[in-house]
C-alpha cells in the first residue's frame, strides 16, 4: 500500500492526542496504528511482527480507557477543524457479522437475526468540489437488541428505531466552523 505520509508520522498525527489515561497507552496506540498501516490486509500478529509485540497490542485493547471513542475522537476532531468551504457529509451502516457459532460475549443479532457482530454508522467528509476525502467526521458503534419473545408490535412501535442514529452521528459532527457548510 502507498502512503502519502510515512505510517509513522500518519500515526502520530491521528493517534498521538488520544487520552487513553496514561501517556504510555497512547505511545502503544500510536505504534500499534503504524503497524497497522504499514500491513493493514495482515492479521494482528502478522501486523506487529512478534509475540511480544502482539501481547503488548492486545493488553492495549484490554486496557477500561482505551475506548473506541477514545482512540476515533482525535480523528474526527482533526477531519471538522480541516474543513473549508463546502463539504458533503456522507454517512451509512456497515454490518459486521461473526457469524451464528462464534460465541463472542456482547454481540447484537445481525441480519435477519441468525448472526452476531455489530453496526458501525460512518459519517465521511468529502470536499464538495474536489471530492477529496477529508476524513471521518463521526462515527458510532451499535449493537442491536434482541426482539424480545412475545413481543407485541404495539411494543415495538414503542422501541428505539436503529435508524436513529443518522441522527445521533449528525449530532455528535455537530455545526460546522464559520465560513464553513456541510451538505
Amino acid at each position: 500500500m502507498e502512503f502519502t505520509l510515512d505510517p509513522g508520522q500518519w500515526a502520530e498525527e491521528q493517534f498521538g492526542t488520544c487520552d487513553l489515561g496514561d501517556q504510555r497507552r497512547t505511545r502503544r496506540a500510536v505504534k500499534l496504528a503504524a503497524q497497522v498501516a504499514s500491513h493493514p490486509d495482515g492479521s494482528t500478529p502478522k501486523q506487529t511482527g512478534t509475540w511480544s509485540e502482539c501481547k503488548a497490542a492486545y493488553r492495549l485493547f484490554d486496557e477500561e480507557e482505551v475506548t473506541f471513542e477514545a482512540l476515533t475522537e482525535p480523528h474526527f476532531r482533526q477531519t471538522r477543524e480541516r474543513s473549508a468551504g463546502h463539504c458533503l457529509l456522507l454517512g451509512d451502516t456497515t454490518e459486521l457479522d461473526f457469524g451464528k457459532y462464534r460465541q463472542v460475549q456482547g454481540l447484537g443479532p445481525t441480519g435477519n437475526g441468525s448472526g452476531n457482530g455489530f453496526l458501525l454508522h460512518s459519517s465521511l467528509m468529502v470536499e464538495s468540489e474536489t471530492e477529496a476525502i477529508v476524513g471521518l467526521a463521526g462515527q458510532e458503534l451499535f449493537y442491536r437488541k434482541p426482539r424480545p419473545k412475545g413481543e407485541s408490535r404495539y411494543d415495538q412501535s414503542q422501541r428505539a428505531r436503529e435508524s436513529e442514529v443518522w441522527g445521533r452521528v449528525i449530532n455528535q459532527v455537530g455545526r460546522p466552523a464559520e465560513g464553513v457548510r456541510y451538505t
